[in-house]
């Protein structure tokens, strides 16, 4: 790793860190090449390394593991690192993020990841995938990425051409907001589908519960005996 880290050095090239129950090691070979600059793949350590990181110019890298319901350390960290210190990634085939966890990762799933950033810092998911996709040009810039592999338009779901085929996808955030910035589903404002979902599901059964009371109260009033009553309740129970 030394060996890497000095050829990096006198290369000018960022390096990729795979840090795995080896913080302390990985540590002092940062503070041992002071003139290096790279990532911390998947990064798994504490706010205080991820401080010590961010100071020297180091980026930390971002995969499915930040949604998953048991993360800790990870969410902390994404919470205090800057926006343009952030990437995300797939680890494919590895670290699925919710809901897919468990199964084989790849990037069309990279939307998940980019959703939970954005719930973390606070701005919505497309903004998240903008600043991320920008941060990665950064990063890893190479000769002539302003002709050859620009910014695909549209949804991040909409770019698995783009995508597939590498093990892994960096991307990073800018600290910018935009005005009138889209959700995830596309929608100003960024309200996902499943609120929507519940909004309709409300709105119908108050319709519903509406349209029930008075017809009780009609049937009533002639003497008949249907119970609307019964089925509100049940569309209630399903809401």
């Amino acid at each position: 790793m030394a060996r890497q880290m000095a050829l990096a050095e006198q290369l000018d090239l960022p390096v990729v860190i795979h840090d795995r129950d080896a913080h302390g090691d990985c540590m002092d070979m940062v503070r041992a090449f002071p003139g290096v600059r790279g990532e911390f793949h998947c990064y798994s350590g504490s706010v205080e390394d991820a401080r010590i990181l961010l100071d020297r110019g180091w980026y930390l890298g971002f995969g499915g593991a930040l949604t998953f319901k048991n993360a800790r350390k990870a969410p902390e960290v994404a919470a205090y690192a800057p926006l343009d210190r952030l990437l995300l990634e797939t680890d494919s085939p590895y670290l699925a993020p919710v809901p897919f966890r468990g199964k084989r990762n790849d990037s069309r799933y990279l939307p998940y990841v980019a959703e939970r950033i954005a719930a973390i810092k606070g701005i919505c998911a497309e903004e998240a995938e903008r600043i991320t996709w920008e941060n990665a040009l950064r990063f890893l810039p190479w000769k002539g990425h302003g002709k050859g592999l620009q910014r695909p338009h549209g949804k991040m779901e909409n770019r698995r051409s783009r995508f597939d085929g590498n093990n892994k996808v960096h991307t990073k955030l800018g600290s910018e907001r935009i005005g009138g910035c889209r959700g995830a589903d596309g929608a100003e404002g960024g309200r996902s589908p499943q609120k929507k979902g519940y909004l309709c599901c409300l709105l119908a059964g108050a319709a519903w519960g509406v349209a029930g009371v008075c017809g009780q109260f009609l049937f009533d009033q002639r003497g008949w005996s249907v119970d609307f009553i019964i089925p509100l309740r049940i569309l209630l129970a399903g809401c």
